[in-house]
């Protein structure tokens, strides 16, 4: 396979009988020689001249057209898409002629321009689809389609098809890093964000487990409290006093709440006393020493009820009360001043 050179692929022979006695050219493999008749006609000759055409037609013209295969490399810039960056791309082309009758009409000199002009307006288009980070994917789809595309010329020039091997100059290069290292930034901001919430999100459901065990476990004493408290009225109302002192002796916690609660009670009881005998003393029914001693009474039982069980114990022994001749006798006493 031959190599680009300046010299052109259409070569002029000199046409005179002298000369084609000497050099008589024939077409081969690689070569193929063109005739002008006298009439104008263009033939390619596939053998040499016999004598009797170099005598009686002689050409007017004769072409030798290098018809081998050839190869020829050549740099452009490609566009990317991003238009404002191309890609530096090193094709290697390969061509041959045709149509050596083609070649002759268009006086073909060197066809490398028009070969790689033809290339590189397909090629463009092909780049324009990819961008700068893409330069591998955009390689391999060039090499792809047109590694064995053939691309007929006018001037009957065949192109075989082409290789390319793309690269970027050192501000493309600089770029796409800037570019790759500010999405770089992105990412990692983006995976901290979603660890920051990922993290938010567990103690927010952390702190909520937490505050429903701790409403739970405030239910679960609340109603043990009301359990005891429910056991400690109980005991109140029989007078089982070894039965609450049994129970407090587990929860002191709850001494306080007993406290007030058989104060509570107490003080029902007083006032409910009290009010029964407001409503004595206004019928008449009783008389102001009744009432002394009937509180006095009363005092002594509730002071005993709060002493607890020893309280109790001597709450049961007898006491001595206002024995009831006497308060009839006051009653009579208390009469007989009125009627006097």
């Amino acid at each position: 396979m031959g190599s680009a050179t300046d010299q052109g692929v259409v070569r002029e022979i000199e046409v005179s009988r002298s000369a084609l006695r000497k050099a008589n050219p024939s077409s081969s493999g690689h070569s193929a020689v063109v005739c002008v008749t006298r009439r104008g006609e263009y033939v390619t000759v596939q053998g040499r001249l016999t004598m009797g055409e170099l005598w009686l037609t002689t050409p007017r013209e004769m072409y030798v057209v290098d018809i081998s295969a050839r190869e020829d490399v050549f740099k452009v810039d490609l566009p990317s898409q991003e238009e404002a960056f191309s890609f530096a791309a090193n094709l290697r082309v390969r061509w041959h002629v045709a149509d050596p009758v083609a070649a002759v009409r268009a006086r073909l000199g060197a066809p490398q321009h028009s070969v790689k002009q033809q290339v590189e307006v397909r090629l463009r288009e092909v780049s324009r689809l990819f961008d700068l980070e893409s330069s591998a994917a955009a390689e391999r789809r060039i090499n792809l389609d047109h590694e064995h595309l053939e691309i007929p010329l006018h001037n009957g020039v065949v192109v075989d098809g082409c290789r390319v091997v793309l690269s970027l100059d050192a501000e493309a290069r600089e770029h796409i890093a800037k570019r790759t290292r500010a999405r770089w930034t992105r990412e990692d901001l983006a995976i901290t964000g979603e660890t920051e919430q990922q993290s938010h999100l567990l103690e927010l459901q952390r702190t909520s487990f937490q505050r429903e065990l701790e409403a739970l476990r405030e239910k679960h004493e609340m109603d043990l409290k009301m359990q005891r408290m429910s056991v400690y009225a109980d005991a109140l109302r029989t007078d089982n006093n070894n039965l609450l002192a049994l129970r407090l002796a587990g929860h002191g916690e709850d001494v306080n709440d007993v406290i007030e609660m058989i104060m509570k009670q107490r003080q029902l009881e007083f006032n409910g006393a009290s009010a029964v005998l407001n409503s004595l003393l206004e019928a008449n029914l009783v008389n102001r020493k009744d009432v002394a001693a009937i509180m006095a009474n009363a005092s002594n039982m509730v002071i005993d009820q709060l002493g607890g069980p020893k309280g109790l114990d001597k709450a049961a022994e007898p006491r001595p009360a206002v024995a009831a001749d006497a308060v009839r006798a006051d009653r009579v006493e208390e009469d007989d001043d009125d009627d006097r």
